[in-house]
């Protein structure tokens, strides 16, 4: 009698011990799997809620990125010279009617449409497409190598960088642009990072070449950094390419503080 109560007590012990143990394994993997849940989101980036620190990093979802800056990017045709160039939306000037019959605007660099006047066509295409469109010299910045374009047909716009994500050395970046070549590179894409910042001019080891300049360099929010401008002598220098930030915008060719964006280093 005794003998089978201890076998008894004994059983219950075990099957209370299997039932401890399955609650624990449970328990376990629920936390498990609602950690991997929460790092999946958080990996996901946009605007309103990334933290400056995921911008050393890559976007999570590089085909939707890619795919909208290369929508919103042009190459720019001046005499006998090409370039790039991005859509940006501004608002339009109250007391300027030069622009109001072609309310939709493109940043590129000074130098692509240097041998192009005020009353000369320049003209356009977009990528993947050999559609060639109009537009016009509006503004233009020598000294910073930037100039802002007028056109009647509407893209899709790039979004600027604002201050609360300012570029910092050793975000990642990526630039968008048509170098010549001997086949079509329109809306070539290359990647790299911030390698220093010098007041507006953003330093990145991105390759940027002959025709890239005029393309916008963004953030991994597909956010507009700057306007790729020029690289260095690849005979002298290995990877070191430029762009004019976005506030430098703001000095000569539109009227803006160059501090929303962020305050020069």
């Amino acid at each position: 009698m005794s003998e089978s109560n201890e076998n008894s007590s004994s059983g219950f012990k075990l099957d209370f011990k299997s039932i401890l143990i399955g609650v624990l394994v449970t328990a376990v993997a629920f936390l498990l799997l609602n950690n991997r849940e929460t790092a999946s989101d958080a990996s996901i980036l946009d605007s309103s809620s990334a933290p400056n620190s995921e911008l050393y990093f890559q976007s999570p979802d590089m085909e939707s990125l890619i795919e909208r800056i290369r929508s919103s990017s042009v190459t720019i045709y001046c005499g006998d010279s090409a370039g790039s160039g991005w859509f940006i939306e501004l608002e339009d000037s109250q007391s300027d009617t030069t622009d109001d019959a072609f309310p939709f605007e493109i940043v590129t660099n000074e130098h692509v449409v240097t041998d192009c006047d005020f009353e000369q066509p320049i003209y356009f295409t977009t990528t993947g497409s050999s559609e060639e469109y109009v537009a016009y010299l509006y503004n233009y910045d020598f000294d910073n190598d930037l100039a802002l374009l007028m056109t009647n047909v509407e893209f899709p716009s790039l979004d600027t960088v604002t201050q609360e994500f300012a570029p910092k050395i050793g975000h990642w970046v990526m630039a968008v642009g048509s170098p010549g070549g001997d086949f079509n590179l329109d809306g070539s894409v290359t990647t790299g990072r911030i390698t220093n910042i010098d007041g507006y001019v953003i330093a990145t080891d991105a390759a940027i070449n002959f025709g890239n300049s005029g393309g916008p360099l963004v953030n991994s929010l597909g956010q507009v950094l700057g306007t790729n401008s020029w690289g260095e002598d690849a005979a002298t220098y290995d990877n070191i390419a430029y762009a004019q930030g976005v506030p430098a915008l703001c000095l000569e060719i539109i009227s803006c503080d160059p501090e929303d964006y962020w305050v020069s280093q």
